[in-house]
């Protein structure tokens, strides 16, 4: 699901920085989620940076309707 992640890219996932989840697995789940879909890297997820199979969920994930999916809003 995720692809391939080559081992330089990969920086630990520091878990206060996502202001949301408390455990490491939901930190890491959103690190390699953004490492996959977030193609210009500015740490949020936008409707065209989403696959196709994902968009039609992506408004009710949106829950502050800011047109962006943050930390709290994928791993929700």
């Amino acid at each position: 699901l995720f692809g391939q992640v080559a081992p330089s890219m990969y920086q630990p996932p520091v878990v206060d920085d996502l202001a949301g989840p408390s455990d490491t697995a939901s930190a890491v789940t959103h690190h390699f989620f953004l490492l996959e879909y977030d193609t210009d890297k500015d740490g949020v997820l936008k409707l065209e940076e989403m696959p196709n199979a994902l968009q039609p969920r992506f408004q009710r994930a949106d829950t502050d309707a800011n047109g962006v999916l943050d930390a709290r809003e994928i791993l929700a």
